[in-house]
C-alpha cells in the first residue's frame, strides 16, 4: 500500500486531527483488503484514545540528518529472490578487487611479448621439460605444435598438484593460469580491455565493465579450464569405469554406474552423481562380492574427489562464482534488436549514490510503520504498544520522497544512560544493497546519538536488521566488539533486542 504525503519530509509532528484525515484518506482507497481495513480501523481507535509520550533525547536529536551511501541497483525480475551465495555485506564488490589483486600477483605482463613468445617462455620455464629452440623464431607449425607441447606439460603439472597439493607448485599454476588469461590468443596481444577495467575502481564500473570481465575473465577461463582440467577428469572417470566394468558385479549394476560416471562429467550435476554412486554401492554390497565393491567404491571415490577438488581450485582462485552472481542480480539482459538507448544499463554506473535523510520522530504516524518496515507488527497490535512506550523513538527513513524504512530505538538515557538500536527494517529487504553499510550508515547514526547523549553508551542486538546485505555487514564489523546484558522494563519486552540475547557495544 502506498502512504500519501502527509509524513514526506520535512519533519512532520502529526497531530491527532492530522492523523485523522490520513486515515480517512486511505480507508477510501478501492484497493484496501478485509486486513488492511481492520489495521486502519485500529489507527483511528488508538489515535482518538491515546497520546503519544516523548522521550527526553528526541528533543535533542537533530530533525534531519543526510546520510550518503553508494549501493548496487537491482534488477526488477530479480527483486525478493535470494542473494547471490557470494556476496559480502560489508564490500559487495569485493570479488572484483580480488581479482585485480589476482591479476596484479600473478600475471605476468609483458607488453614486448606476443602470446606465442609467452607459451614459449612459459614452456621454457618448466622444470620437467626443456626447451632448446625457445629463443628462435618459430615456424607456424613449430608454434602450433609448441603450445600443444605446453599445454600437454601444464596438464601434466595439475596434475601432479592434485596429488601433492603442493604450495610451490599452486603458486606457478595460478602465474600460468592468470598470464594466460591476460593475453587475447586471437590478436596474440594483452588483452588490453581486459586489465584497463580490472584496473579501475569498482565504484567506477560501469555495468558494461562488469559485462567485460565477465565476458574476458570468465569467458577465457572455461575454455583454459577444459583444457588443463579436462584430459584430467576425463582420464580419471575412464579409470573408473574401466575398473567397474572389469568386476562381477551384474550387467544392469555396471551399466547404472557408468551411466552415473558419464553424467559426473559435469561439475553441476557432481554433488548429485556422488549420492547417487554411494546409494547405489551400498546396495550392491548385498548382491555382489565384497572386494569388487570395495575396489569400484574406492576408484569411484577418488574420480569423484579429484573432480570436486578441480572445480573448487577454479572457483576459489579465479572467483567466477562470485563474478556470475553479481552479473545476474544487477545486469539487464541486452536488447538484440533495439539501439542502445542513452544511460541504458550498458552504460550506467554499477555503483549508484544513495541520499538518505533519517528524520527522528515519534507521532502518530508512527502507527503506520509496519508498513514501510515489512514487519509484525502489523497484526499483533504491536503498533500501538510500541507508541505507547516511554523509551521508543522511531526513525523515518527516506530515500527522496519513499519512505523506504525507520530505525527503531529505544531511550534508556535518563534510567541507565542508554540508547539501544533494536531494528533496522526496510520495506524492500532484498533490493538494499549497500557497499559499506556499517562505516556509512551505522557509524553515523551511532555519531548523532553520541552528539545528542554524550552521557551515554549505545548498544544494539545482533540481529539489527531484516536487509541480509547489511546484516552481513553488521556481523562483520561488530565480530570483535564487546556484548552486554540489560535490563528492559516490562513494557518493552516485546522488541527484538530484549529477548534475551547479547547485545553489541556501539558506543561506550
Amino acid at each position: 500500500m502506498e502512504l500519501p504525503g502527509p509524513w514526506e519530509p520535512p519533519y512532520i509532528l502529526a497531530t491527532r486531527r492530522q492523523a485523522r484525515q490520513v486515515a480517512g484518506m486511505l480507508s477510501q482507497r478501492p484497493d484496501l483488503t478485509a486486513e488492511t481495513t481492520e489495521f486502519l480501523q485500529r489507527f483511528r481507535q488508538f489515535v482518538d484514545t491515546h497520546a503519544v509520550p516523548k522521550p527526553v533525547s528526541l528533543g535533542r536529536l537533530p530533525k534531519r540528518i543526510d546520510l550518503t551511501l553508494f549501493a548496487l541497483p537491482v534488477r526488477a525480475d530479480n527483486a525478493g529472490r535470494a542473494l547471490p551465495r557470494a556476496l559480502d555485506g560489508e564490500d559487495p564488490l569485493q570479488p572484483l578487487r580480488r581479482l585485480r589483486m589476482m591479476y596484479h600477483r600473478h600475471a605476468l605482463l609483458d607488453p614486448n611479448l606476443c602470446y606465442s613468445d609467452v607459451i614459449a617462455r612459459l614452456l621454457a620455464r618448466d622444470p620437467h621439460t626443456r626447451d632448446e629452440s625457445a629463443d628462435a623464431a618459430p615456424s607456424l607449425v613449430e608454434a602450433v605444435q609448441t603450445q600443444r607441447r605446453f599445454f600437454e606439460q601444464l596438464t601434466a603439472a595439475f596434475g601432479r598438484y592434485i596429488e601433492t597439493k603442493d604450495k610451490t607448485e599452486e603458486h606457478v599454476l595460478l602465474n600460468t593460469c592468470y598470464t594466460l588469461l591476460a593475453y587475447d590468443s586471437h590478436s596474440g596481444r594483452i588483452d588490453e580491455r581486459l586489465i584497463e577495467t580490472l584496473y579501475k575502481e569498482p565504484e567506477t564500473y560501469l555495468r558494461g565493465d562488469l559485462q567485460t570481465i565477465r565476458e574476458r575473465h570468465c569467458g577465457k577461463l572455461a575454455r583454459l579450464k577444459r583444457s588443463i582440467a579436462g584430459p584430467i577428469v576425463a582420464r580419471q572417470l575412464e579409470k573408473a569405469k574401466r575398473a567397474t566394468a572389469r568386476t562381477s558385479l551384474k550387467s544392469g549394476v555396471r551399466s547404472n554406474l557408468i551411466r552415473h560416471l558419464n553424467d559426473a562429467a559435469s561439475p553441476d550435476k557432481l554433488p548429485g552423481i556422488e549420492a547417487l554412486v554411494e546409494r547405489a554401492l551400498k546396495l550392491y554390497r548385498e548382491h555382489a562380492p565384497s572386494k569388487d565393491v570395495v575396489r569400484v567404491q574406492g576408484i569411484v571415490r577418488n574420480a569423484l574427489q579429484k573432480h570436486r577438488f578441480i572445480h573448487s581450485f577454479f572457483e576459489h582462485h579465479f572467483l567466477q562464482p562470485e563474478i556470475d552472481g553479481l552479473y545476474a542480480l544487477l545486469h539487464a539482459p541486452r536488447q538484440t534488436r533495439s539501439p542502445r538507448k542513452r544511460g541504458s544499463t550498458e552504460s550506467a554506473d554499477l555503483a549508484e549514490k544513495l541520499v538518505i535523510s533519517l528524520h527522528p520522530t515519534k507521532d502518530y504516524f508512527d502507527f503506520l510503520k509496519a508498513i514501510t518496515s515489512a514487519d509484525c507488527t502489523w497484526w499483533p497490535n504491536l503498533a500501538g504498544t510500541h507508541l505507547l512506550s516511554p523509551h521508543f523513538i522511531n526513525v523515518r527513513m527516506f530515500r527522496k520522497r519513499y519512505w523506504m524504512g525507520n530505525v527503531y530505538l529505544l531511550d534508556y538515557s535518563e534510567e541507565a544512560n542508554t540508547i539501544v538500536i533494536d531494528r533496522i527494517q526496510l520495506q524492500d529487504p532484498e533490493a538494499f544493497l549497500p557497499l559499506r553499510f556499517f562505516a556509512d550508515f551505522i557509524t553515523r547514526l551511532v555519531e548523532e546519538l553520541a552528539r545528542a547523549a554524550p552521557a551515554c553508551r549505545i548498544i544494539a542486538a545482533e540481529s539489527i536488521s531484516n536487509s541480509p546485505l547489511a546484516q552481513q555487514s553488521f556481523f562483520a564489523r561488530t565480530r570483535g566488539l564487546a556484548r552486554v546484558s540489560f535490563a528492559f522494563a516490562e513494557a518493552d519486552q516485546h522488541f527484538e533486542c530484549a529477548q534475551g540475547r547479547p547485545l553489541v557495544v556501539l558506543h561506550a
